[in-house]
């Protein structure tokens, strides 16, 4: 549905198809990706089919805080993930689209287990319900910090990065609440973008917070992540690290953003060799630039 995928249609035939069915059978898978994405708000059974295994708790919560996993405009195509789905809470990424902007935030609440799930919803409520009464970007912040700090006195906390891109013109404004860098893809290369760290959400309920510029060039990839992706490390090896991270990011430049979430997701797994011990968010933005270029 759009970007977002749902699932695979598997279609037996007696004959080879010929182009015309494979269109129309294209159409099919449209429609039923329609009528699930519709159905799955009225009923367990769609999201119960996509499960392999109870979710817990946390996981349950840190589920129903996400936005469809991807989303394509003419300017822009967006997609993330959030691994693993099924124990640990305290990872999560929202974006909005709005007709002249995109906002997008990734964020990771400190702890395992349900307060961290608790965490994470507090700071995405907060910062919806201030982006949806059409604050700015600092206020946003600022809201979801204090809204923190009510509830946990300081004693709990969440880093993030909070986005919002001017759609028309290509740049964009970021506030860092101590959250890893986030890496940029431009003209074959791959490097962090020198942002300056704020204080963690949560920890100071007059904290000071500030909006940093980003410039995007049609063309240009940015990649948001968590920790738990730079962190993750086997027994008795090394981090995944930056490193590795770039590499593939660099390497799989072509395939849309949604293969990148989970490709990264999938190789970090891999490199770990047994259950995470935290969270992965992975969040790829490409941006082409304005729709009169983006067109031609």
């Amino acid at each position: 549905m759009g970007a977002e995928r749902f699932g695979v249609l598997d279609v037996r035939l007696a004959a080879e198809p010929s182009r015309a069915l494979v269109t129309e059978l294209g159409w099919v898978a449209m429609a039923l990706a329609f009528a699930l994405a519709a159905a799955g708000r009225a009923t367990d059974q769609v999201e119960l089919a996509r499960r392999s295994r109870p979710l817990s708790l946390p996981a349950e919560i840190q589920w129903e805080l996400l936005p469809r996993l991807a989303l394509e405009a003419p300017e822009y195509s967006v997609a993330g993930t959030v691994e693993p789905a099924y124990d640990v809470g305290g990872d999560t990424f929202d974006y909005a689209a709005e007709p002249e902007a995109l906002a997008v935030s990734v964020t990771d609440a400190i702890g395992h287990g349900l307060q961290a799930a608790l965490l994470a919803g507090l700071t995405v409520a907060a910062l919806r319900n201030a982006r949806r009464r059409r604050a700015g970007l600092l206020e946003q912040v600022s809201h979801a910090n204090r809204a923190l700090y009510q509830q946990f006195g300081g004693e709990r906390f969440v880093t993030g990065q909070v986005l919002r891109l001017d759609v028309p013109g290509g740049t964009g404004a970021v506030v860092n609440a101590g959250h890893p860098l986030p890496r940029l893809v431009r003209s074959g290369r791959v490097e962090p973008i020198g942002l300056d760290a704020d204080l963690p959400l949560g920890v100071d309920p007059d904290a000071v917070y500030q909006v940093q510029r980003l410039t995007l060039e049609p063309g240009d990839r940015l990649v948001l992540l968590s920790d738990g992706v730079l962190e993750a490390t086997p027994e008795g090896g090394s981090a995944y690290g930056a490193g590795r991270l770039d590499e593939l990011v660099l390497g799989s430049r072509e395939v849309a953003p949604y293969e990148v979430a989970r490709l990264v997701v999938q190789e970090v797994i891999a490199h770990r060799a047994g259950d995470l011990a935290d969270d992965l968010t992975v969040v790829c933005l490409d941006w082409r630039g304005p729709a009169s270029l983006s067109a031609s």
